[in-house]
């Protein structure tokens, strides 16, 4: 308790003795906010003139918003007093880490004849693909699989999917001209990730070792 009273008293001594530098930053603010606002409505509105997709538009006036608000946020601990290297490091590797998130996620946008920006992956072309995912059979491809194949299958030890799963494999094994099937158990669908040496060698082999899609299992 009479730490929290001498941290109060501390702060209110500070706004006493530099109120002047508070005010002032308050007002920096208050002034600074609404500049946000105003360039986050212009952003908008020239975003909208321009044909820029509706789903481009909330999303890129936001982030004028929130740039110039994090100025503004700088200028007012500068202006108290606070020492803004470091927050100004946080914010630059905060952005340089938005920055490569919005990389990839602009990639997912294409740019049309007339200039305006649009998601690749359309309503239309979701179902397209959707429709591909149902219509597709790659067992069709089998037989005319020129190069060997190598299978690696994972035992879950669910009986039932894994029964499945051995069907659909044989098959495969049947189809190809060369193929082999390793089976790994218990192990499941990131077999890769939870036994690296034995799947590295297996690769090692099948990549080496000519006899590999001959011997048997």
């Amino acid at each position: 308790m009479e730490q929290t009273q001498q941290l109060l008293d501390a702060a209110w001594n500070m706004v006493v003795n530099n109120y002047l530098d508070v005010v002032a930053a308050l007002v920096i603010f208050v002034v600074g906010r609404i500049f946000a606002g105003w360039a986050r409505r212009l952003t908008r509105k020239a975003l909208e003139r321009g044909n820029v997709d509706a789903t481009l538009v909330p999303f890129l006036a936001k982030l004028i918003y929130y740039a110039v608000l994090a100025v503004v946020v700088i200028a007012v601990l500068n202006r108290v007093g606070v020492a803004t290297t470091s927050v100004v490091a946080i914010f630059g590797a905060a952005g340089l880490a938005v920055g490569l998130a919005m990389q990839g996620t602009l990639a997912n946008f294409e740019v049309r004849d007339d200039g305006t920006i649009a998601p690749w992956l359309t309503f239309d072309r979701h179902l397209l693909v959707l429709r591909g995912l149902w219509e597709h059979q790659p067992s069709s491809r089998y037989p005319g699989t020129s190069v060997p194949t190598l299978l690696i299958a994972a035992d879950t030890g669910d009986v039932a999917w894994t029964d499945s799963k051995h069907d659909a494999v044989d098959h495969a094994i049947a189809s190809l001209p060369r193929g082999r099937a390793v089976w790994f158990s218990p192990a499941h669908h990131d077999v890769h990730a939870q036994q690296p040496d034995a799947v590295g060698d297996l690769l090692r082999r099948a990549a080496t070792d000519p006899t590999f899609f001959t011997e048997t299992p």
